[in-house]
């Protein structure tokens, strides 16, 4: 991908004054990072190593990204869990303290408002939502609360003192106990931990998870604190920055969607093969689309999210039409890019439910010109998270 394509894929329209995180002036002046408009925020695209070293850098090693553009959202209140089982459609009640799941905001009719990750404390729920939506989704969990919650004991309260950065790759653990002398080896995937880093002086928030397929760590961490933070990981010689682009191809190797491309509130959980998220019963309260969700379980639905491989030289763009062998339009793509690991396009698109099948052989037009993918099973390079013991079974 040209850089200047690369730029303009992450651009944006907005004519609002755009926001910074608390790390920009340390993305600019020291790490020399190359800043495009992005939900709202000024956000560093990549540093002078470029794209491609630092995607490869993650796999490998240990990368560090901003993602403070990210909203961190607080639940507290005695009615705080029925709340939030009405908002997404995820088992919150059945989680146990301290751990974290994907789920999904839905609207009424089953669409997806947002992708978040979601955690139960003893005393509160957090929430982590994507940055073009955390206004959205504000509103629209305000909305919901003065509709069906107004009388309850519920608070919703914008997490905003600390920044929020991952730290991704096979040597994240490693460099944590280099750096902070911090074991993590009980520290599993989806798991979240306070601990205090007397080197920073300070109280962190960490979750073992992330948005690269790879194990790795985000962290929530006191805004007055992240400049000293982000100095002491990228002291060790096993970290090095990485912007939206790595982010980007590593999330779609990782077959994780991107909302606005690969889900959105026009697809439903089953379209968008993520009923995996959804729990089996109504739970502590019937979620928002619900029924929706229900129908389109039975009745089944016309088109389903899939990955697929490019079978010749060629990357495939979201938005390219996909057509069956006999010239039929069934399908859009949603993401494509080209996989540094497997050395060929790869992208998710969706396509009429006949042709899903993985294996598949399809016709996608990129700028006019065919080229042959092929439906593949995601993720298409194999996920290294740090699992508890019994997950693993």
């Amino acid at each position: 991908m040209s850089l200047r394509r690369l730029y303009r894929s992450f651009a944006t329209t907005s004519s609002e004054a755009l926001k910074r995180t608390a790390l920009y002036n340390y993305h600019v002046n020291k790490l020399k990072a190359k800043m495009v408009p992005f939900a709202g925020y000024e956000m560093p695209v990549n540093y002078p190593e470029g794209v491609l070293q630092e995607h490869l850098h993650c796999r490998n090693n240990a990368s560090l990204f901003d993602v403070s553009h990210m909203g961190q959202v607080k639940i507290t209140g005695k009615d705080a869990l029925e709340f939030v089982e009405s908002i997404v459609v995820g088992n919150i009640a059945g989680l146990k303290s301290n751990h974290s799941t994907l789920s999904l905001i839905l609207n009424s009719h089953g669409g997806i408002i947002d992708d978040t990750i979601v955690t139960r404390f003893d005393d509160h729920i957090h929430m982590v939502v994507n940055a073009s939506n955390k206004n959205n989704d504000l509103q629209h969990m305000n909305g919901y609360k003065s509709l069906k919650f107004a009388r309850k004991d519920v608070n919703i309260i914008p997490f905003e003192s600390n920044s929020l950065v991952a730290l991704q790759g096979p040597k994240s653990a490693e460099v944590l106990q280099q750096v902070f002398g911090l074991d993590t080896s009980n520290f599993y995937f989806m798991t979240h931990h306070e601990v205090n880093l007397q080197k920073l002086g300070t109280k962190v928030l960490i979750s073992r998870s992330g948005y690269t397929g790879e194990d790795g760590f985000e962290i929530s961490v006191p805004s007055d604190k992240i400049d000293a933070f982000c100095d002491l990981l990228l002291a060790n010689s096993s970290v090095k920055p990485a912007g939206l682009g790595a982010r980007d191809s590593l999330r779609l190797e990782a077959g994780l969607c991107l909302h606005g491309n690969d889900i959105d509130e026009e697809r439903n959980p089953v379209e968008a093969a993520l009923m995996w998220t959804v729990r089996k019963t109504p739970g502590l309260a019937p979620f928002i689309g619900y029924e929706e969700v229900q129908r389109a379980t039975k009745e089944g639905v016309k088109q389903k999210r899939v990955g697929f491989l490019v079978d010749e030289t060629g990357i495939v763009r979201g938005g390219a039409s996909i057509m069956n062998e006999q010239g039929q339009t069934i399908g859009t793509v949603t993401s494509g890019t080209f996989s540094p690991i497997l050395k060929k396009g790869i992208g998710m698109a969706y396509v009429n439910t006949e042709v899903s099948k993985i294996g598949t052989s399809l016709v996608a037009f990129q700028k006019g010109r065919p080229l042959k993918v092929k439906v593949s099973k995601m993720p298409f390079v194999p996920a290294k998270y740090y699992r508890a013991p019994e997950a693993k079974k």
